[in-house]
Order: C-alpha cells, then sequence, then structure tokens
C-alpha cells in the first residue's frame, strides 16, 4: 500500500486508484509470495507418546501436564486440527516423510559414544510396551521405544529442508519436529563453566541438536553454495549445546594434566593424564571458525535453565550472547535483539541462515521467564527474513525449539506464537529489506508506549484470570480444562463487561459452566460461538467428545475439538442468537 501510494503520489494516470496499483503490484513476480515449505513426520509424535486410547479430556490434560515436552506440542500444529492446517496455511508446501538422517550427518557434529548411549538406552526399551519410558540424562530428559527413530526424523528433516532450498522448490522453510535439540552439545549435556561435556548433567529434552546437524550438512555437503552459515536462537533458554558444538569447531588443547602420586611402597610414582586435543569440524578446521556464527537471546540470572549464556561478543566463531532479565519485556527483547544481534549478522553475511525458534518466552508460557506475545514472534520473524533477503538470497531454515503451553490446543499461546511465526515466513515478500546502518540509531519512544498498552492489557487480563479461578469450586481438578479454553478466549484483547456490541460465550467444559462477557469486536470471526457438546457417562465424570447436534451448530459450517469443548465457525443467525 506505501509503494502504491508513492508512485501515484505526483499525480495518477486517469481512472488509476490506490486499489489498482495495489493490484498491479501483488500480481508483479517480485511481490509474489515466496514458497515455504512445512516439514515434518508423524514419528516425531511417537517420541514419549500419549496413550492412543485416552478420548477423557480431564485424564488426558493431566497426562500431558505429566511431561512438558510431548506430543501435544505438535498435534496442536500439524495434527487433524492442529492450527497449521487451517485455510490460512493452505499455500504452504508440505513434506510428511522426510527420509532419516543418516549417522554421517549426526556424527558431524556429535560423539560415536554418546550417540551408541542413546541408541544402546533405547534398544533395552524394545522388548516393554509403546510407553515405557526410561531417563537418559539422570535429569529431565526420557526416552521410549521410538525415540531414536523420532531423533532421526527430526535432524533428517533439517536436512530435506535444506536440499528443498538447494533445489530451488522452497525459499523458505519450518520444521515442526520433536524431540528438540538446541540444548544438546557435542556429547551430550553440557557444564555451566566452560560448556565442557557433562555426562550427568541436564539435556533439556533435546536427544540430537537438530540445528546443527542442518547446519554442518549445508556447509559440508552444499559447500559450493553455503560457504558462510548462521545460527539464530531466540527460544527463552540459552542454546548451550548448539553454542559448545559451535566452539568445539576451533578445537580444544588438551586439558589440564590430573597427577597422581604413590610414595607409600618405599619409591616414588608419579602418573599423569592428559586429554587429548579434540575438534569436530564441519568441513575444514582452518576455516569453519571464520564461517560461522550463533548468536542467542534468552532469559538469564535468578539460576534460570540452564544458567549459561551471559552476554558476550566474541570472534573466531563468532558467538553472541544476548542475556535478559526476569520478566523483560517486548521492548527488552527487540532492543537486545536489534542492537546486538542484527548488527553482527549483516557484518557476518551469511550464505544461509538457521533459527532455533523457540516459543517458551511467551507471557503464558508453563516455564518462560520473560514476556513476549504473539507480535514479537512475528516481529523477529520479519526481522530474520529481512537478513536472509539482503544475505542469503532469501535462503532461511526455522527449526522448532521450545514453547510448553499448548493446553488450549489451537488456540494457545504456543499455537498462536508458532501460526504467527510461519505467517510471516509466508506472506514477508523477498524484497523486504532493512537498512542495517539506522539499527542502532532508532528511537524506542514509540515501542516503549506500545509496550506500555500491553502491559496494561496483560494486567486486565491476569485481574480477569484471578477472578475466574476464585469461582473454581475447591477441589475440582478438572477445572483447568475450561479454564485454559476460556483464557485463550478472552485474552485475545478483550475487556470483561465491555458495553456496545458485548456478545455472551458459554462454555461448558468438565467444570462447573462458565460464562464470560466479551466485546465482541475484539475476537476473531472465527472463534464466536462455543459450546461443549457430550453426554454424561456413568463411568467417568467428564463429557466425552461426540459429533455435535445440529442445533449447537446452528448452520456453523465447520467443527473443531479444543480443551474437551467443540468449536463451531458460527453462521449468521447463530452471531445474533449468541448477542
Amino acid at each position: 500500500w506505501r509503494e502504491a501510494t508513492e508512485r501515484l503520489a505526483s499525480g495518477p494516470p486517469n481512472g488509476v486508484t490506490v486499489e489498482d496499483e495495489v493490484r498491479w503490484l501483488l500480481s508483479g513476480g517480485s511481490f509474489q509470495r515466496p514458497r515455504t515449505v512445512l516439514v515434518t513426520h508423524p514419528v516425531c509424535l511417537l517420541h514419549g507418546q500419549i496413550p492412543d486410547d485416552v478420548d477423557d479430556p480431564r485424564l488426558r490434560s493431566r497426562l500431558v501436564a505429566q511431561a512438558l515436552e510431548n506430543p501435544h506440542r505438535l498435534e496442536v500444529l500439524c495434527g487433524e486440527v492442529g492450527i497449521l492446517r487451517g485455510e490460512h496455511f493452505h499455500a504452504l508446501l508440505r513434506v510428511d516423510e522426510p527420509r532419516p538422517a543418516p549417522l554421517t550427518d549426526v556424527l558431524r557434529v556429535h560423539e560415536y559414544w554418546y550417540v551408541h548411549k542413546l541408541m544402546e538406552r533405547v534398544k533395552r526399551l524394545e522388548e516393554g510396551g509403546p510407553f515405557a519410558r526410561t531417563v537418559l540424562d539422570k535429569s529431565d530428559t526420557k526416552v521410549s521405544k521410538e525415540s531414536w527413530n523420532a531423533a532421526l526424523r527430526a535432524a533428517g528433516s533439517v536436512l530435506e529442508a535444506v536440499d528443498l532450498l538447494v533445489a530451488g522448490r522452497a525459499l523458505r522453510a519450518f520444521c515442526a519436529v520433536r524431540p528438540p535439540g538446541h540444548h544438546l552439545g557435542p556429547a551430550g549435556a553440557t557444564d555451566k563453566q566452560e560448556l565442557d561435556d557433562s555426562p550427568d548433567g541436564s539435556q533439556g529434552f533435546c536427544l540430537l541438536n537438530n540445528v546443527a546437524i542442518g547446519a554442518a550438512y549445508a556447509r559440508c555437503v552444499h559447500r559450493t553454495r553455503f560457504s558462510k552459515v548462521a545460527i539464530v536462537d531466540f527460544d527463552v533458554h540459552h542454546g548451550n549445546g548448539t553454542e559448545a558444538i559451535v566452539r568445539s569447531l576451533r578445537g580444544k588443547r588438551g586439558g589440564r594434566p590430573a597427577v597422581y602420586k604413590d610414595e607409600s611402597s618405599g619409591f616414588q610414582m608419579r602418573i599423569e593424564f592428559v586429554a587429548p586435543p579434540s575438534a569436530k569440524p564441519w568441513l575444514d578446521p582452518s576455516s569453519d571458525p571464520e564461517s560461522v556464527l550463533f548468536a542467542s537471546i534468552h532469559g538469564f540470572g535468578d539460576d534460570f535453565y540452564p544458567g549459561t549464556g551471559k552476554d558476550c561478543n566474541e570472534a573466531s566463531p563468532k558467538i553472541v550472547d544476548v542475556a535478559l532479565g526476569r520478566n523483560s519485556s517486548s521492548a527488552d527483547f527487540r532492543h537486545g535483539f536489534r542492537q546486538k544481534i542484527l548488527p553482527e549478522l549483516y557484518a557476518f553475511d551469511p550464505d544461509i541462515l538457521f533459527l532455533s525458534a523457540g516459543f517458551d518466552a511467551h507471557e503464558d508460557d508453563l516455564i518462560g521467564n520473560c514476556c513476549l506475545i504473539e507480535d514479537d514472534f512475528a516481529w523477529v520473524t520479519q526481522q530474520m527474513v529481512a537478513v536472509a533477503n539482503r544475505c542469503c538470497g532469501g535462503r532461511l531454515v526455522s527449526v522448532l525449539e521450545g514453547g510448553y503451553n499448548s493446553r488450549a490446543e489451537a488456540i494457545s499461546p504456543f499455537a498462536l506464537s508458532v501460526a504467527a511465526h510461519v505467517r510471516t515466513l509466508m506472506s514477508t515478500s523477498r524484497d523486504y529489506l532493512i537498512d542495517p546502518e539506522q539499527l542502532r540509531s532508532e528511537s524506542r519512544e514509540a515501542e516503549d508506549a506500545w509496550v506500555h498498552d500491553r502491559r496494561k492489557a496483560r494486567q486486565a487480563r491476569f485481574s480477569r484470570k484471578r477472578k475466574r479461578r476464585s469461582r473454581r469450586p475447591s477441589g475440582d481438578e478438572g477445572a483447568g480444562v475450561g479454564d485454559e479454553l476460556v483464557d485463550a478466549i478472552v485474552d485475545a484483547g478483550v475487556d470483561a463487561g465491555a458495553g456496545d456490541g458485548a456478545a455472551r460465550f458459554v462454555v461448558e467444559g468438565v467444570a462447573a459452566p462458565q460464562a464470560v462477557v466479551a466485546d465482541a469486536s475484539g475476537i476473531d470471526p472465527a472463534v464466536v460461538l462455543l459450546r461443549a457438546v457430550g453426554s454424561e457417562s456413568p463411568e467417568r465424570k467428564a463429557p466425552r467428545l461426540t459429533e455435535a447436534p445440529a442445533a449447537a451448530l446452528d448452520g456453523g459450517e465447520r467443527l473443531m475439538p479444543v480443551g474437551g469443548c467443540m468449536l463451531a465457525e458460527p453462521s449468521a443467525s447463530a452471531l445474533a442468537a449468541a448477542a
């Protein structure tokens, strides 16, 4: 619209309107939407899978809550009613059967003894059922029967995305995979001091470092196309594993000698144990450190996991860490990214850009420490697209990492954040550029005002949540399912008790029926009518999901199960009845 207005500013030709000029611009090749591919694999759902026969919403919610990193995260994205199956994402090129990553590509970044340990742990579970578990890292990372296959398919999805970009079939890619990977170093967990291998440390739900495997593959296998590779991590947790892998490119000298002395036998004996020098080159140890950049913006301090990633800006290899304090706002995130990461990215001038895309910095995430919203993930995606357009010919591969609040299904904070990210990948023009010279001089005044308004809206939402929680019957374990759904609807920016245009939303879930009065003008028309559909069963207290009766839909066209309720797109008569 801005381009069309500028073109017509000197005086439009006879009969030509701004709308006509916009249509003409959109019909040109340079303004057409770039091809974006979604790469995933159904095997990723089998890592730590949930029993298939659980159709009780309250029991299923309890099982999902037992493990933060669970298959439900992918279900709300790519399942039958996942948000990325919606009509806004029909233009995505979809690849659902990527090949598993060959062991050669995995060993380019990981030590064989760690990979062998992972395979052996999974192999021990073959005789057990599909829901058998064992702990891998003596901490928080569990594996199941299909975990090794899921890890190989997750890493293979990133390799497939790189190949699609090289072949010209797509310009950008989003890999919706699990388990995540950015906490995994060359040999598993890393320590908090020098990011050295720590066999007894935490792997943070990670089995293989998917984004590092993909970046190494691009630099080695496609060396004639990609000489310089950049990885940017905006997960709320520091990508300590990825940083450890990048640091290993320059190699490590032998460790300090461990000395053993024995003088008890009448003679002196001295034995020194020295770790040999080590390195994990991707292509050439002499050029790798100058050809790889890793940047991460994340929460830090107050013992926030993993406890690494304080501010730094190092060369050879180029490593930029931006640490955010607890409750950092959108302005803090954007300022740190704009001032510290973007200038280094433009100066590095990569040939391909990889993103470790974590969405747990959202203000409503279960384990985050920042206060971002969906708009922030769209903003950072747009900045990364601008870098890719200027430096990489538009080539960008995004890999899913964290984001754990999926309780409200396709309208959960996690699902909506991923949708904002993918929608921006799809819709941002390949001509979209940002002048690097203006990055450091931009004023924060407008952004601070915007954040102030967002903070006021957030305080109002928290107040509404507290009121709803106070009305919950004591001892009602299942109320959380309905509450998450109500929160997701009301948190679309609506103020309770609005005046004109108010509509009544009735949510009947596993708890007592709840009613919320909300301003209809602030809600997407697709989520106006909500009705719980089901019948009481003598065997269980929670209603089962069944097909909706016609009266409940009143002509609605589509039906989607959300949080134990049925979400319908209403007709005009349904809207009138709800008002």
